[in-house]
């Protein structure tokens, strides 16, 4: 019997919980997490070491080692590819090199990577505290964003229309700087139906430095300041500008000197044509579920066989209806979620796969980063009978949330 290789898995929170990548990962690999001293690791570390050795990531990255040979480094979670980098020129084995997971997570080198190799020249410049942040928002003009130069989640990410959004960016990093901004053009999208989003993701897998395409999600509009509330599968775009995405992306790819593993595009329509909004370098969040639900393709597993260095195609990827994800935004005064009701009628609705909250009320909530409390999930003939079903499953469900002003229910 050939003997079974051996993964290390650096972890945190992510884009795969510990479970979906025993059951993947694990049904033909022994696992090896590697961990930070992190909130969320310390709450996990039980199921982590129910699933394999452990590992904390300080003591092996002052080693240079693990204790035990492994065959492939992997990484699920956007905050730990910087270490993952580092840990895989240690000891030798295939992840993103440092130059490469830089241009991944830094947001300005990333512009500056894909202004200068001519795939997309976005206007942006760094502010290093909050008076060059004043400056710089004048350089660089109405409509703007301004993000953390290194962030997930869409913390601290905001949009500047006027000079009155402009001065209420500028107080509020004065108050909570905690590094460098960047701010660049606001990419207006292109007009979509009620209820579409005018931006979509690819999920990539690059092996060698050959580029294949696995996705193109849509996505639903975003809550303001730029809060995610969903996706699904496929888009709602043509075949003609479902190339177009397709060739941006490879061309960002290639120019970020992707050599190995699962990316995670994120890319704007606009009027103009597809333009990159960022590039990540892992499985986009929600992804394993929609695309195990969708297809019964496996991420996880795809993930792990190209670190071990033995990839094999993927299988055909095309649904044969729409599969969505989507999650209901709660306002952006909210601290808390005090109550739901009406799960149970949203559960027996024709078309809905699973209704669930993903935290246990009363709970502390996020109004300023996309934060997921609840998620619906569903499969409809269109994107049209998708849109329908989820306005009956906001109809039939009541939050309660607290706020600075009190209760609040919608």
């Amino acid at each position: 019997m050939a003997e079974r290789p051996r993964l290390a898995v650096v972890y945190d929170w992510g884009a795969a919980a510990p479970t979906q990548i025993a059951r993947s990962a694990g049904a033909f690999a022994d696992l090896h997490f590697v961990v930070p001293r992190s909130d969320h690791v310390r709450a996990a570390l039980p199921l982590l070491s129910e699933y394999g050795d452990v590992t904390m990531l300080d003591r092996a990255l002052a080693a240079g080692a693990l204790p035990v040979r492994v065959d492939g480094i992997v990484t699920f979670s956007e905050r730990m590819l910087i270490a993952t980098a580092g840990l895989a020129d240690r000891l030798g084995l295939p992840f993103h090199s440092m130059d490469v997971v830089t241009a991944l997570t830094d947001k300005s080198v990333q512009r500056h990577l894909l202004a200068e190799a001519g795939v997309d020249p976005v206007r942006y410049r760094v502010a290093a505290d909050p008076s060059e942040l004043r400056t710089t928002l004048g350089v660089i003009g109405c409509p703007a964003v301004v993000k953390p130069r290194r962030g997930e989640g869409s913390r601290d990410t905001f949009p500047v229309r006027d000079r009155a959004d402009a001065d209420s960016v500028v107080r509020y990093f004065t108050d909570t700087w905690s590094g460098d901004l960047v701010v660049e053009e606001f990419l207006v999208g292109a007009p979509t139906e009620t209820g579409i989003g005018d931006y979509v993701s690819v999920e990539s897998v690059v092996v060698n430095g050959t580029v294949e395409h696995l996705a193109v999600t849509g996505k639903f509009p975003t809550a303001a300041p730029f809060r995610e509330t969903g996706q699904f599968w496929p888009a709602n775009i043509d075949g003609v500008l479902a190339e177009r995405v397709g060739t941006l992306v490879e061309w960002a790819l290639r120019h970020l000197s992707v050599q190995t593993g699962i990316c995670h595009t994120e890319v704007k329509l606009t009027t103009a044509g597809p333009r990159i909004i960022e590039v990540n370098g892992r499985i986009g969040n929600n992804l394993v579920e929609l695309a195990t639900r969708a297809t019964g393709a496996d991420l996880i597993t795809l993930a792990a066989n190209v670190a071990l260095g033995r990839p094999s195609p993927p299988p055909p990827m095309v649904p044969d209806r729409v599969y969505f994800q989507f999650h209901h935004p709660c306002p952006r005064e909210a601290t808390r979620l005090l109550d739901v009701t009406g799960q149970h009628t949203v559960e027996n609705l024709p078309g809905v796969d699973t209704y669930r909250l993903l935290v246990t009320p009363p709970a502390p909530i996020n109004g300023l980063r996309t934060f997921h409390f609840d998620a619906l999930m569903g499969q409809a003939d269109s994107p049209t009978e998708m849109l329908t079903l989820i306005e009956r499953a906001g109809h039939a469900l009541t939050f309660t949330y607290e706020g600075p002003a009190g209760a609040m229910t919608f």
